[in-house]
């Protein structure tokens, strides 16, 4: 069983390949589980499994029809609705108010000066000293200087930083404006630096999942806006994002070889089980978790936050299911974990009909970046979903709140005075 996914989603890759005549979302979001799928391969071909958060050892593999099958049809539903998205069809996107777009973008500047002062005292020192160190603090649950120095904002500022998970905004924003909008290249600059708020939080433990977060929707919006990118753009775009893939690519290779140097597998190899347990952890939940018990406060964070008291909690469900459960499984083991296998059909269900209602249709030709806001926000899930669920904190439920209101203001006409 070990080959179906990835044959099925090298298949699914090129059959939407050909219809859309090129990379499209759907191209995009299905060759990423094609490539962790081949990854998960070489796992077990390597005999890489039983360490480096893969939970299958060479004795306990068991792959089954079931899971397999369920695993490739609920991705399929996830990713189908993308494919509406045809970027070769879209001639224009409009956008209702150029004030409302510079309202926001100096909302969002604001949330990433804070994150920037939060984190100033400290970055420096951890990029200097010891990854492992750092990350290991991080998983026993040390705090970071940056959390203590969140923690004594004054309220104001308490309440303004909820918002810090919405900064990724700014990315689609700022190809909206390259592509579209005539503006200075300090403006666009300035979104540019809007959008790695997260990544440069991250950082305070040592954490690479940001940064391959923050890469991987990059490429979303290149796939996304790619027939509006004109050859200023592009040269534009090498210009800066040279020396930041630059910084990408060493901070994420110095952070593997620090946790992952000295073991057995080497850093290669933890990084390949970084890459390719998402399959073969999903197998495992299906095969062990306790299908009785249910979780809402990764499904419904904010209402068990903020209603309930509650937030998540690894050790919790480590007690419940009886095996060691913060890995990646993608984000269909999350629900696996948290609701049951019925619950995780019925989720997906619901997300590919909340897909088609809000998606554009596929024969137009002109949408908004209202509409573009919305595919993006939902197009994290499946994208980061490789791994495992983004919106599992509260935070980003107040992110996707305030993505609504940007997007209802960007696709409606207001007059901002």
């Amino acid at each position: 069983m070990i080959y179906v996914p990835f044959v099925y989603f090298l298949s699914l890759t090129m059959v939407f390949y050909r219809q859309h005549k090129g990379i499209d979302v759907c191209v995009y979001i299905s060759a990423l589980y094609a490539l962790t799928s081949f990854f998960a391969l070489l796992l077990v071909k390597l005999n890489l499994i039983g360490a480096g958060g893969v939970l299958f050892d060479a004795q306990t593999l068991n792959l089954r029809f079931i899971p397999t099958v369920l695993y490739c049809v609920l991705l399929t539903l996830t990713i189908i609705p993308f494919s509406k998205i045809h970027s070769v069809q879209i001639e224009s996107i409009t956008l209702s108010s150029v004030r409302l777009f510079d309202f926001f973008a100096f909302f969002l500047l604001g949330i990433s000066i804070l994150n920037l002062y939060i984190i100033a005292d400290s970055t420096m020192d951890i990029l200097r000293g010891d990854f492992l160190e750092v990350r290991s603090a991080h998983y026993v649950g040390d705090e970071t200087i940056a959390q203590q120095k969140a923690k004594s904002l004054p309220m104001i500022l308490g309440y303004i930083y909820y918002f810090n998970k919405a900064t990724i905004l700014a990315l689609p924003m700022f190809f909206y404006s390259i592509c579209f909008l005539q503006k200075p290249w300090w403006y666009n600059l300035g979104l540019l630096f809007i959008s790695l708020s997260t990544p440069l939080v991250a950082i305070q433990a040592a954490d690479r999942t940001e940064f391959i977060f923050y890469a991987q929707m990059f490429l979303f919006c290149i796939v996304l806006f790619k027939a509006f990118i004109g050859n200023s753009q592009r040269r534009w775009l090498k210009l800066i994002l040279f020396p930041l893939c630059m910084f990408f690519v060493v901070y994420v290779g110095v952070v593997t070889i620090a946790r992952f140097g000295e073991k057995d597998s080497g850093a290669a190899g933890g990084a390949l089980q970084y890459a390719g347990q998402g399959y073969l952890n999903f197998c495992y939940f299906y095969e062990n978790a306790n299908q009785n018990v249910r979780f809402v406060d990764r499904v419904f964070p904010f209402y068990a936050h903020f209603a309930l008291g509650q937030d998540y909690d690894s050790e919790v469900r480590q007690d419940v299911h009886g095996f060691f459960t913060p890995v990646f499984a993608t984000f269909l083991g999350v629900f696996l974990l948290d609701t049951g296998v019925i619950n995780t059909v019925l989720w997906v269900l619901c997300f590919w009909l909340l897909c088609n209602m809000v998606f554009p249709r596929s024969n137009i030709t002109t949408i908004s970046f209202g509409q573009v806001l919305i595919v993006f926000c939902m197009g994290v899930i499946p994208v980061f979903g490789i791994f495992y669920y983004r919106y599992i904190h509260y935070h980003y439920t107040i992110m996707l709140i305030l993505a609504v209101v940007m997007a209802f203001c960007f696709h409606y006409r207001f007059k901002l005075k």
